[in-house]
């Protein structure tokens, strides 16, 4: 049988607990409500980033599909007009813009450019590889003329037989003329004069011509990376820098003068 004083210290202890005090065993004594208020607060914190990170990927997916549809647009743009701009050669309106070389220069007798184009009732062709020609200044009617090695422009009367006589060739694309008589290739040497001693054609030998508007050829020769063209400096047959940047081109016999050429088939 316990006794009173027993029974009252147990009451004593029991009524100075107060309530929620954790045990004497350790037992935690949490909420359930404050547990759950936590995880609902990290799924909601989750659900929040990630809308905002599918936010963000659909603003960039934005920003690089604009650009690119511009893009397409403008190529798709392009590639039309390129095939509106190319005519159908099938079609009735097709149009051939080839430029096509007269076969021949009649030549007036006019006078032209200060009386320096006294013009023949003859006609030059055009120099082609295999023919072979008399070289004619269309100023004076003198030929291009091979002369004790020399190359000068004298009269037709004074005719120096095949000495006149100038076979023209292609090599590489590029025009040479060859003196019948002794077989060499007319050039220039290193001054720019004209000279005819090449056995074999060279690059100082090529020429083209270009045809004139007004009639006639100009002779023209290779200078480094440009053309020149040939006619008279210092009284000798040279390759000479007239003309070279277009515009008006002082054509006849005199000094720095360009030299305007027909070419006679014979």
């Amino acid at each position: 049988m316990r006794s009173p004083t027993f029974d009252h210290k147990i009451t004593n202890k029991l009524s100075k607990r107060r309530p929620g005090t954790p045990s004497d065993s350790g037992n935690s004594t949490t909420p359930a409500a404050e547990t759950n208020s936590s995880h609902i607060f990290k799924a909601t914190s989750i659900e929040r980033s990630a809308k905002g990170n599918n936010k963000l990927s659909l603003i960039f997916a934005l920003l690089l599909a604009i650009p690119l549809a511009f893009i397409l647009n403008k190529a798709m743009v392009c590639k039309q007009d390129v095939h509106d701009s190319i005519p159908d050669c099938d079609s009735d309106t097709f149009t051939d813009y080839t430029t096509k070389t007269p076969q021949c220069t009649t030549i007036g007798d006019c006078n032209c450019d200060n009386n320096d184009d006294k013009r023949f009732d003859t006609s030059s062709s055009v120099p082609s590889p295999g023919s072979t020609y008399l070289i004619r200044a269309s100023s004076s009617g003198k030929l291009l003329t091979l002369d004790s090695g020399n190359v000068v422009l004298a009269q037709p009367a004074a005719n120096r037989g095949s000495s006149i006589h100038w076979r023209c060739i292609e090599v590489k694309g590029w025009l040479h003329f060859q003196n019948v008589a002794s077989g060499c290739y007319i050039g220039h040497n290193f001054w720019g004069n004209i000279i005819c001693s090449a056995r074999n054609p060279g690059g100082w030998e090529r020429f083209t011509a270009r045809l004139r508007p007004e009639g006639g050829y100009y002779l023209m020769m290779t200078h480094f990376e440009r053309l020149w063209k040939v006619g008279i400096r210092d009284g000798m047959l040279a390759k000479i820098e007239e003309g070279e940047w277009g515009g008006m081109v002082r054509t006849g016999e005199g000094n720095y003068e360009v030299i305007v050429w027909e070419f006679v088939n014979v």
